[in-house]
């Protein structure tokens, strides 16, 4: 064998087997390549709301366990799910409270809470213990999940990660990346709750321009409310949520 040809053998050789051994030990590296030019928001968290004040001659309303300032003009419908401007037009909107303290047992029989995720508790509960994790229920009442998603994955997580394990891992990837590029969101950290407020962005959304305040009650067993603003100012709406409390 001519000498560069034994040079060569003698750097290649280690080399492949460095190869070998560190995609053995990461095997997840080419998902991981693919996460980081895939997704955009992999590795978004969302940051805390910044309160804003709340204008003196805002006025304070109480309705479907919530309590808030809004401007004077706004007037809150027979429902109490609505507050109108001096048009008539919906502001604001209080949706989800309905389901509160209902009997919703005739409606969930042989509903599978699964049925729209690619993959079961098996693996979920593998990828979890595969990352060093306690098994957070995708399909649970509490939000663990919820917060999982938006403040915890990165795309290093799928570094050690194979099969279902990571087949799970793009699944989780791919629902997260949906969630932030619809919105602009941010952590609210309340009195006896916790909410998200976003800004939506979502071009396909014919709505105009809106924000959303989903939020969760601590003792409320995972229900929420939902908030939707519209046709209001982007300084009015903060001022709103910012005065967004659980009325006691």
């Amino acid at each position: 064998m001519s000498t560069p040809k034994k040079l060569l053998l003698f750097i290649g050789a280690p080399l492949v087997l460095l190869i070998l051994v560190f995609f053995v030990i990461f095997p997840g590296l080419p998902a991981y390549a693919m996460v980081k030019l895939k997704y955009d928001h992999i590795d978004d968290t969302s940051e805390a709301f910044e309160l804003q004040t709340v204008p003196a001659d805002f006025k304070a309303i109480s309705t479907k366990g919530l309590a808030m300032r809004v401007p004077e003009r706004y007037e809150l419908s027979e429902t109490g799910s609505a507050l109108h401007n001096e048009e008539g037009k919906t502001v604001l909107a209080i949706l989800g409270t309905a389901l509160y303290n209902a009997d919703l047992s005739g409606y969930t029989e042989g509903y599978d809470p699964w049925e729209n995720y690619r993959y079961g508790e098996k693996e979920y509960r593998s990828y979890f213990r595969s990352i060093g994790r306690d098994y957070i229920d995708p399909t649970g009442p509490d939000n663990q999940f919820l917060w999982y998603v938006r403040d915890e994955v990165k795309a290093k997580d799928c570094l050690k990660l194979r099969g279902d394990d990571l087949r799970v891992f793009m699944e989780i990837a791919d629902s997260k990346d949906i969630s932030y590029g619809m919105e602009d969101t941010w952590d609210i950290d309340g009195e006896g709750f916790a909410a998200v407020a976003a800004r939506g962005k979502d071009e396909t959304v014919k709505v105009g321009d809106y924000w959303t305040v989903t939020l969760y009650p601590d003792s409320a067993g995972g229900k929420n409310y939902l908030i939707i603003i519209r046709n209001i100012p982007d300084d009015t709406a903060k001022q709103i949520i910012s005065s967004i409390k659980l009325d006691k």
